[in-house]
């Protein structure tokens, strides 16, 4: 079956797209978890966060591979133009979570290493 937007549909479109957008607020529980990390062991947080650093290095690689596929088009519709467009801000919406997870890290290492030596 083909869809095709219907006239009032079209012109709700139009109405929603000439809205002003506003930012999403941020509602992350591991952002809490990093804010409160004075009171979680540090090996818990460590393993979370490594773990949520995953997630997002598997997305960015599928996003990637939609990338290079993106890539060798040499020449790419307006739409498609748009798409990739998008497809950056996903990429770079992941790279910044893995930075972020790679300084959380090396703060959580320092913060073990600092534990270790009160335990001498």
């Amino acid at each position: 079956k083909i869809y095709d937007i219907a006239p009032a549909g079209k012109q709700e479109l139009q109405r929603w797209y000439s809205e002003p957008t506003e930012p999403t607020p941020m509602r992350e529980d591991l952002l809490v978890r990093v804010l409160g990390g004075a009171n979680i062991p540090t090996q818990i947080l460590t393993q979370e966060v490594k773990r949520r650093r995953q997630i997002h290095l598997e997305q960015m690689q599928q996003f990637q591979a939609i990338e290079a596929c993106h890539k060798t088009n040499s020449n790419p519709s307006i739409q498609e133009q748009y798409r990739y467009l998008t497809l950056r801000r996903g990429l770079r919406y992941e790279q910044d979570w893995i930075n972020w997870c790679d300084e959380v890290l090396a703060f959580l290492k320092q913060q073990m290493q600092a534990e270790r030596q009160l335990l001498k």
